[in-house]
C-alpha cells in the first residue's frame, strides 16, 4: 500500500507504521485501509485541517457514509473500524484519537431501502445494451450480479478472480462475506449472469487468481480495485437511466430487490435466506413480512367495504 499523498497531511512515517501494523493482504486490512483512506478525502473535500479534527467530524463522516453516499450499515461500520484502527495506534505517537468511542452503523431490521419491482429490474439490466467498451461491459455484469444474487456492495468490491468459479458443476461466485475472513459462502450464477460476467472478462485484461474480478477501468488506478463509492456510482447511473432518481434508491436496494423478487417468484424462505447468507431466518422474514403487509393489506379490505 504506497503513501502517496491519499492520506493528506498526515505524517507519513504514522501512515506507513500503521499500514504496516495492519498487514497489506488479509481483505479486513484492505477494507480498513480503504475506509481511512475515504475518512482522508472526507475530510480535503470539506476543507478541514486535519491538524484540528475532533469527534464530531468522525461522526460527520459516518452521516457522510450512510445519507451521502447510502451505503449499508456494515460498510459504514467497516469503513469506521479502519478509521478507529489508525487512531487507535497513533495514539501513542501524537495523534488525538478524535475516533475513540465513535460507534458504527447497526443494521436496520426495517427496509430503508426500496425494492425494484421485476420490470423495473430488467429495465435497469436492459439499459446497458450490448456494451461496446470495458467499461459498460464491467458495469453490467456488476448491476447483473447484485440483482441477481443480492451480493452487497462491499461483497463485489473485493470479489476476486479465482472467487469466479465452479462448485459441484454450477458456476459459481464465493463470497467474502461481512465477518467472514476468507472466501467461504457463495451465489450461484445463473446463465444470463454467466453471459455478462464472461462478456466483461473478454473486455478486460488477463487477471491473475488475486486480482480484483470487477477492476478499475481509470488511467490512474487501471487494473486496481473498485471502491464502494465506484459501485454506488455505477448503481444510481443505471437507476438515473431507467427513470428513478430517489435517495431511497441506492446500491443496496439491489439487495432489497433479489431478496424479493426471489421469495415472490416462489423461491422458499430458507433458499432467500442461503442466497442473502443471513445468519437469522428472522432477518429474512422481514422481506416476507413486507410483501405480505402491501400484497395482504388491511386497506384493501377497507377500501373494498367503504366502495361497495
Amino acid at each position: 500500500m504506497p503513501i502517496d499523498g491519499k492520506y493528506g497531511n498526515i505524517d507519513p512515517e504514522i501512515v506507513g507504521a500503521w499500514l504496516g501494523s495492519i498487514g497489506t493482504t488479509g481483505r479486513t486490512a484492505q477494507a480498513y485501509e480503504v475506509g481511512f483512506r475515504a475518512f482522508c478525502r472526507f475530510v480535503a473535500d470539506s476543507a478541514y485541517d486535519f491538524n484540528d479534527l475532533e469527534k464530531r467530524h468522525v461522526e460527520e463522516f459516518r452521516r457522510h457514509l450512510k445519507n451521502d453516499l447510502g451505503l449499508a450499515p456494515a460498510t459504514v461500520s467497516l469503513y469506521l473500524s479502519g478509521v478507529r484502527s489508525f487512531y487507535r495506534f497513533s495514539a501513542n505517537r501524537g495523534v488525538e484519537d478524535v475516533a475513540k468511542n465513535v460507534k458504527g452503523e447497526k443494521p436496520s431490521r426495517t427496509f430503508s431501502r426500496e425494492a425494484l419491482t421485476v420490470e423495473q429490474a430488467k429495465d435497469l439490466i436492459a439499459s446497458f445494451g450490448s456494451p461496446g467498451n470495458e467499461k459498460d461491459a464491467r458495469d453490467l455484469a456488476i448491476v447483473s450480479l447484485m440483482v441477481h444474487t443480492g451480493l452487497r456492495d462491499i461483497e463485489v468490491v473485493w470479489a476476486d478472480r479465482r472467487d469466479y468459479t465452479t462448485s459441484g458443476g454450477y458456476d459459481v461466485i464465493k463470497v467474502f462475506g461481512k465477518g467472514r475472513a476468507e472466501a467461504d459462502d457463495l451465489v450461484k450464477v445463473s446463465t444470463a449472469l454467466k453471459g455478462h460476467i464472461d462478456g466483461y472478462l473478454e473486455f478486460s485484461e488477463p487477471l491473475s487468481p488475486s486480482d480484483p474480478l470487477f477492476a478499475s477501468c481509470a488511467n490512474r488506478n487501471r487494473g486496481g480495485r473498485l471502491t464502494v463509492q465506484s459501485v454506488s456510482r455505477i448503481v444510481k447511473g443505471a437507476l438515473r437511466r431507467i427513470g428513478i432518481d430517489d435517495p431511497s434508491y441506492t446500491a443496496h436496494s439491489l439487495r432489497h430487490t433479489a431478496g424479493t423478487i426471489g421469495l415472490k417468484s416462489g423461491a422458499r424462505l430458507e433458499d432467500v435466506q442461503a442466497m442473502l447468507r443471513h445468519a437469522d431466518l428472522s432477518t429474512t422474514m422481514i422481506y416476507a413480512h413486507h410483501i405480505s403487509r402491501l400484497e395482504e393489506a388491511a386497506e384493501d379490505a377497507i377500501a373494498k367495504a367503504l366502495d361497495e
